[in-house]
This record gives structure tokens, C-alpha cells and sequence, in this order.
């Protein structure tokens, strides 16, 4: 039990030092950020979906939406 208390601690105090000394980007205005459609379809879609093809169309989010595009349930792009 005493090393599971102190394995526990250390994963703990890790978790802490990486969020510390490495935080997250600063996230784009989701308004302003790119995400990709195609030619055909409905969806638009984050830079590493497996659902892009070669002839994807980069768009700003907001262009996206108010052409009525919706996300990807695979990727999960940003909702505006």
C-alpha cells in the first residue's frame, strides 16, 4: 500500500511539472482558425482528418459555418 501512495504522489507531482513547464498553445480566436472542406460534402474538417482527400479547400471557421457546413463526428473540429 505504501508504494502504490508514493507511485500515486509521483505520478501526481509529473502531471504538475508537465503542465507547469509545458502549457498548452495559445488557442486561436476558433472564429479565426482553418479547417478544411471538399468539394463535395457537407462537413467541414480539422488539418489530420482520414476523411480529407488531396483536393481539400482550406476556409476560415466562420466562413464554414455561414455556408452552413457542419463538423466532422470523426475529427471533431472546433464548433463555432
Amino acid at each position: 500500500m505504501k508504494r502504490f501512495v508514493i507511485c500515486l504522489s509521483g505520478l501526481i507531482f509529473a502531471c504538475y511539472i508537465y503542465r507547469r513547464f509545458f502549457p498548452k498553445p495559445a488557442a486561436q480566436n476558433d472564429a479565426e482558425q482553418t479547417v478544411y472542406i471538399m468539394k463535395t460534402g457537407s462537413r467541414y474538417h480539422s488539418a489530420g482528418c482520414r476523411h480529407l482527400q488531396k483536393n481539400r479547400i482550406p476556409m476560415l471557421l466562420k466562413d464554414a459555418a455561414a455556408r452552413r457546413y457542419g463538423p466532422c463526428s470523426v475529427c471533431r473540429p472546433p464548433v463555432s
